[in-house]
């Protein structure tokens, strides 16, 4: 039984030698290719292009983010510190919403308000206050999917 292993097992060891001076083979005639087409090769280009097509996607988003910062900014002018206004809470809330494919939990909705909108606010408000309006105005295209978990009408 062992016999047959250490068989095995050298055989892997030559197919792994084996493919190593290929890839080697391969990047070399890969060089030989570039220099003769006087191009330089560069492994990042892929990774870069995918890079530029993200940020334009983040651009729309960033957009969408600095027209709520603004109009948050114009509500803290407005009023004391400690006061939220719902208009300005449903704005944030909406925008979450409309960001994720996927319904989000109250907990979560909460958090991002706190770290990217800068708000203070307390589950307790959220839970039995907010969303529940959210839910009863028309207008506003909130649904809640199951118990505390609630996603954007499309």
């Amino acid at each position: 039984m062992n016999i047959e292993k250490e068989k095995i097992y050298s055989r892997m060891r030559k197919i792994s030698e084996q493919r190593r001076q290929l890839s080697k083979q391969y990047f070399k005639l890969k060089e030989e290719l570039a220099q003769k087409d006087n191009v330089q090769p560069n492994p990042l280009t892929e990774e870069l292009e995918k890079g530029l097509e993200i940020k334009k996607l983040n651009d729309n988003k960033s957009f969408e983010r600095d027209k709520i910062y603004q109009e948050d900014m114009r509500f803290r002018s407005c009023k004391t510190s400690h006061y939220v206004s719902f208009d300005r809470i449903s704005k944030n809330i909406i925008y979450i919403l409309k960001q994720s494919p996927t319904p989000i939990s109250n907990k979560e909705i909460l958090s991002r308000i706190i770290n990217e909108f800068e708000m203070t606010l307390s589950y307790n408000n959220l839970s039995s206050n907010i969303l529940p309006r959210l839910h009863q105005d028309s207008s506003i295209p909130v649904e809640r999917v199951c118990r505390g978990f609630w996603q954007y009408k499309k």
